[in-house]
């Protein structure tokens, strides 16, 4: 029964690291302040790491930040 807990845990942490990664997103697109959207799903990649919406994301960030190497790193990641 904790194994079950457990990964419910996860995956509630994880669809709400996912609603909070997509809103700081918007919102930092607007400001252009991405850093807590990154940060957010970075958590997000770390707790599921074949999250496409984490990895899909992340290389978005990355890109508009010019971390070229690393955005096609995590785009890659999400496109498997």
């Amino acid at each position: 029964m904790e194994v079950l807990g457990h990964r419910l845990t996860r995956a509630m942490l994880a669809i709400g690291l996912s609603l909070l990664g997509r809103w700081r997103y918007r919102r930092g697109l607007k400001r252009g302040d991405l850093g807590p959207a990154e940060t957010a799903f970075r958590r997000l990649a770390d707790i599921d790491g074949a999250s496409f919406t984490a990895h899909y994301h992340l290389g978005l960030i990355l890109a508009h930040d010019g971390r070229r190497l690393e955005a096609l790193r995590e785009l890659a990641i999400a496109a498997r």
